[in-house]
């Protein structure tokens, strides 16, 4: 098919057009030798029965549909649908509706697929053709679309062998239902084409484009002022906002001058001991209040500080005895020899020291580098305002480690470290009583140590453990267990406390380490504290001795045999959660 210039065209064809009406414009028909009104055309005897059969299914007033299948055997039979083709069909046809169809469409060289796109211009009977817009490329009869597209829907659906009758069958059954339903369905699908194309429905639609087009813009000028305005508030707050921080930022460093103006001054001589030459220093309770302190190049100097601190280092000393209160976080001990040192702290580590002498309370484990000659005890001390510094430091006093030391840098078939007997002396630790060095309950008394004094990794007497389990009972808590190793160490001596340790545990590992719930209410209300005693009968002596106390929160194991693995699950969980 093809497109030329209409103008030039329709003076040559205008015998072709006899109502105007019902053809196209855009498509014509060009003569040439091989196709034009005088060409010869005859339809073979087999198309011209096949013919008739196709108009013969198509009512009276319908037949006009039957010039597709028609003209369909004349494109089949000639190759081309030559112009003498469509006269000799209207003869056939003897059909107005048919003739002006075949008349309205002028092809040339047009194939099957071609054809079908201009043929439906028949079905224009009443419904007005001309449109002022299209979104397709080609004008097709209003109803058509429907039609067609209803019909390619089923054959793509069943998939027939021949489609025509398929078609046939197909559109013998819709004007059927046509029929009993009185509804035309090529009516409905018009006017539902003619609501979207119809120059009606143009006009309205251009018209309320432009009012639409009006109401935008006078929408676009209200909302440009209104974004005009809301920018003016917006940088008037903006001013105002800085001009009150600015006053705000003034007033406030103000109140911070006078803060530091008012703030007591702290010395720093207070938490510093340098290059002391056999001196005795003290820092009495309060006077440190848990700020850092460092000691450096001393030598043959007592050094004692009665309070609690957030760590400490010691730096170049010899020959020196100090006692360290309470130490929140690290003690670090470096390039010292000669020295005795008593400290509770949460870490402890040396590094580069030789023959030191270490009494320690260590909630996590000792570390020793590049050392040699050293030997650990258990802390052994007490004054009045010891366990409230405890407790301000974070320190719980039944976690000590002391004696599980690890050492960075060990010497093959040597050991860097060992343990002190239990009757070391420990006078040097007691400062020399004058009027400048008063603290009240001072001892060095291993029964009166506010820390346990604890048997640790040093070799025990006998085989048989025991594990007493005390659970949480508020602040009584720690007085019980007090009670219960002050008579134990008083009655009992020949039995040592190996280790104790204060955590929290959970209902189901407290199951697991007793072996029943009867103590899961007393779980969930605090932390418990574990002591293991190690002598001959010692659990039995541990039943005796708590059956006085009439305490229901305890907890002992009943025989040797039971201990042992309850003292391994208990400690291993403690270790676990102290991160030992």
């Amino acid at each position: 098919m093809r497109r030329n210039s209409t103008r030039e065209c329709a003076s040559d064809h205008s015998r072709l057009i006899n109502n105007t009406a019902l053809s196209d414009p855009l498509f014509e028909q060009r003569e040439v030798p091989e196709n034009n009104l005088v060409f010869s055309f005859e339809i073979t005897p087999e198309n011209n029965k096949r013919a008739e059969a196709n108009v013969q299914k198509y009512q009276k007033d319908l037949d006009s549909a039957a010039v597709m299948p028609v003209l369909n055997l004349t494109q089949r039979q000639h190759g081309c649908l030559p112009i003498s083709a469509c006269g000799r069909f209207v003869e056939k046809t003897k059909n107005e509706n048919m003739s002006n169809a075949v008349v309205g469409v002028n092809v040339n060289d047009v194939h099957q697929h071609e054809f079908v796109e201009a043929l439906p211009a028949f079905l224009k009977k009443s419904v007005p053709m001309a449109v002022p817009f299209s979104n397709t490329r080609l004008r097709v009869p209003a109803g058509f679309r429907n039609i067609l597209k209803g019909f390619a829907r089923e054959v793509l659906r069943d998939q027939p062998d021949d489609i025509f009758a398929y078609g046939s069958t197909y559109f013998d059954r819709s004007l059927q239902i046509n029929a009993e339903s009185d509804c035309d369905s090529v009516e409905a699908g018009a006017k539902e084409e003619n609501c979207m194309y119809s120059s009606d429905a143009f006009e309205k639609a251009a018209l309320g484009a432009q009012m639409s087009s009006d109401n935008e813009a006078a929408a676009l000028k209200v909302q440009t002022n209104y974004r005009q305005y809301d920018a003016e508030k917006t940088a008037r707050e903006m001013r105002q906002n800085g001009t009150a921080v600015k006053i705000q930022s003034v007033f406030n460093r103000h109140q911070d001058r006078k803060f530091w103006d008012k703030r007591d001054r702290l010395n720093p001589e207070v938490y510093l001991v340098d290059g002391a030459v056999s001196r005795t220093i003290c820092r009495l309770p309060t006077s440190i209040n848990g700020q850092q302190f460092i000691i450096q190049n001393c030598k043959s100097c007592k050094i004692f500080v009665f309070d609690h601190m957030a760590s400490v280092t010691i730096d170049d000393c010899s020959d020196c005895c100090i006692f360290l209160g309470p130490i929140k976080g690290s003690i670090f001990i470096r390039d010292c020899s000669d020295c005795r040192v008593m400290v509770a702290c949460q870490q402890f580590r040396t590094r580069d020291c030789r023959n030191m002498e270490i009494f320690l309370c260590c909630s996590t484990q000792p570390i020793i580098e590049s050392s040699s000659g050293m030997k650990f005890s258990c802390f052994q001390y007490s004054y009045s305002q010891l366990e409230d510094q405890f407790q301000k430091s974070g320190l719980s006093v039944f976690n000590n480690n002391w004696s599980d030391i690890h050492d960075f840098t060990p010497v093959p078939d040597e050991r860097n470290y060992s343990f002190l007997p239990q009757d070391t002396l420990l006078d040097c630790f007691i400062p020399p009583s004058t009027e400048d060095i008063h603290v009240e309950g001072l001892s060095v008394d291993r029964t009166k140590s506010i820390i346990p004094h604890t048997l640790g990794k040093q070799s025990r007497q006998h085989d048989e453990s025991c594990l007493i389990i005390f659970f949480s009972q508020g602040k009584t808590s720690s007085n019980e267990v007090r009670s219960f190793m002050k008579k134990m160490s008083e009655d009992h001596a020949d039995c040592d406390l190996v280790q104790s340790k204060e955590v929290h545990l959970q209902p189901s590992e407290a199951e697991n380490i007793i072996g029943t719930n009867d103590y899961k209410s007393f779980v969930t209300q605090g932390p418990v504290v574990g002591l293991e005693y190690n002598g001959e009968n010692c659990c039995k002596i541990c039943h005796t001795v708590t059956k006085s106390q009439h305490n229901k929160r305890i907890f002992i194991s009943q025989d040797a045999t039971a201990a042992k693995k309850e003292i391994e699950n208990f400690y291993n969980v403690a270790n676990l959660q102290l991160a030992i």
